[in-house]
């Protein structure tokens, strides 16, 4: 759908535009992750080959160590696959609520399949043994995917 300025759009048009495909919810904290790059969580969508995906984790990452940073990835299929994304969270101090975290990342399938998206956990810099993403049932983490073009 082309728009252009001053056109009207309408809900449908729009809720069209956006279609969610997977979302893996955090509510509860997750396992531990130090220096070795940890899965914390999966995504899995019937992919449509030319397809344009977004994927995003919004959260709360929290250390057992003041000033540690993490490393947050997206990446394809599972801990080895290629990085779509990395975003380095400084930790300033060890608040049990986790500081505020946005990943996002963008895939074009190359064929129609099922895909996996992980999302993955490493200690960047610091001593910590003990980052997590923060979650509950009314504060929750998010990681989904979209499709945003076809």
């Amino acid at each position: 759908m082309t728009v252009f300025g001053g056109d009207p759009i309408l809900a449908a048009d729009y809720n069209e535009l956006i279609d969610r495909q997977s979302t893996a919810l955090f509510t509860a904290d997750s396992s531990t992750w130090g220096a070795t790059e940890t899965i914390l969580g999966a995504v899995a969508v019937s992919a449509i080959a030319g397809a344009k995906y977004k994927i995003i984790f919004v959260g709360k990452v929290s250390a057992d160590v003041a000033a540690d940073a993490a490393n947050m990835r997206i990446r394809e299929d599972n801990l080895t696959g290629t990085q779509l994304q990395l975003q380095q969270v400084y930790l300033p101090n060890t608040s049990t609520n986790g500081w505020q975290t946005y990943v996002y990342a963008e895939y074009t399938a190359v064929s129609t399949a099922t895909k996996t998206f992980a999302l993955t956990g490493q200690r960047s810099v610091g001593t910590g043994t003990a980052h997590r993403i923060r979650g509950s049932g009314s504060a929750p983490g998010y990681f989904y995917v979209d499709r945003i073009a076809n």
